[in-house]
């Protein structure tokens, strides 16, 4: 049993909204992630979520989850990424998310390690 709830862990993310409603997202259904004031407005391939949140807090969750930091506030979702330009990302959905100047090469590094292929030992 626990085994399956390790699964879905990795799998969704879910949230407690202000009316102790839960919002239950597939992580892989996330395109971004954007932080104002407070609240998080997360964009999923099917809708928009608004809500207030623990900042600090999501911030680490999104960061273990292999989100990308592409400026203050914004979060992107690699697998997503369709095209990335010196001052913004281009995302699923005609998204565009804005990449600071501080973060543009860190986010080129940890891009190319997220789809970097392991590896092979040559065969003799």
């Amino acid at each position: 049993m626990s085994r399956l709830f390790e699964e879905h862990e990795k799998q969704y993310i879910t949230y407690v909204l202000e009316n102790e409603r839960l919002l239950t997202l597939r992580i892989k259904d996330i395109i971004s992630v954007e932080f104002y004031y407070g609240e998080i407005i997360i964009t999923t391939m099917s809708a928009v979520h608004k809500f207030r949140t623990n900042v600090k807090q999501e911030k680490a969750r999104l960061t273990a989850m292999h989100f990308l930091k592409t400026h203050q506030g914004y979060y992107v979702n690699p697998d997503h990424v369709q095209k990335i330009c010196s001052d913004c990302i281009y995302c699923a959905k005609d998204i565009r998310i804005p990449v600071s100047t501080r973060q543009r090469k860190k986010l080129l590094e940890e891009f190319h390690q997220y789809f970097a292929k392991p590896q092979l030992p040559p065969v003799f």
